[in-house]
């Protein structure tokens, strides 16, 4: 059987994510942190499908170092080995960029860019081993295009970006891939506070007329961790409706 990790497992694109890799038969790690509601949601709708055993939830605040390593430890505890990597936890912050301090900055570029540096790092040292292995970032179309009011968010993700072409390349030999997704507006908590007006706005500059939907997402990061796309790796895969165009 084969086992990931998920991180953010309690927010839209993360819960879809571990149900639909569950769906598929992988045994699956289903970080969260202060979300406690969203993850118990989560173990829930997975007992109903009788698969309850298939999911570990661990419980880490992704800026911690030692908490990080204990998500890695505690999944290979219990599923021994590791397949599949899928760094999708996100802090977003609405900020002008001159009022942006410095705390609020390392904040989004601790849980957005460092936890998935330090998550790799553990992940690759099972993967490299054995040759093989699948490694998703989920960025977002902002990491892109750049987002006004969201500067440090749009950095952080434009970050992982970067880090996944450069590790494509550094990890090809080692038949590891690694690509990104890049969603747009999603139907998550996080989009919550737009107003009526705003989604009217997104969705009339949205080709697809719509806003997007974290089972849409949730299935490009399997299909990009299944041998289907043994061939795609280093990639940044726009999700959006067309909403960049």
């Amino acid at each position: 059987m084969k086992t990931a990790i998920v991180t953010g497992a309690s927010g839209g694109i993360g819960a879809e994510t571990v149900k639909t890799f569950i769906e598929n038969g992988y045994s699956v790690t289903a970080q969260y942190n202060a979300n406690k509601q969203g993850i118990d949601k989560l173990i829930e709708e997975v007992k109903k499908t009788g698969k309850e055993d298939m999911v570990l939830p661990v419980k880490a605040d992704l800026r911690n170092e030692t908490e990080v390593k204990a998500v890695f430890l505690a999944h290979l505890k219990k599923f021994k080995g590791i397949d599949a990597l899928i760094n999708n936890a996100g802090v977003d912050l609405y900020r002008q960029a001159q009022f942006t301090s410095d705390t609020e900055w390392d904040n989004v570029f601790d849980i957005n860019v460092k936890a998935p540096f330090m998550l790799t790092k553990l992940a690759l040292d099972c993967m490299i081993e054995r040759k093989n292995g699948k490694i998703v970032f989920v960025s977002s179309v902002w990491g892109v295009a750049g987002g006004s009011m969201e500067s440090a968010y749009s950095a952080s993700k434009s970050a992982l970006i970067g880090y996944t072409k450069a590790l494509a390349k550094e990890l090809g030999p080692s038949n590891i891939n690694v690509n990104c997704v890049c969603p747009g507006v999603i139907d998550t908590p996080m989009n919550a506070g737009y107003t009526k007006r705003e989604l009217l706005e997104i969705i009339d500059k949205t080709p697809l007329a719509r806003i997007g939907k974290p089972k849409e997402v949730a299935e490009l990061i399997h299909y990009l961790c299944t041998e289907k796309a043994s061939f795609i790796t280093g990639q940044a895969i726009v999700i959006d409706g067309g909403f960049i165009l």
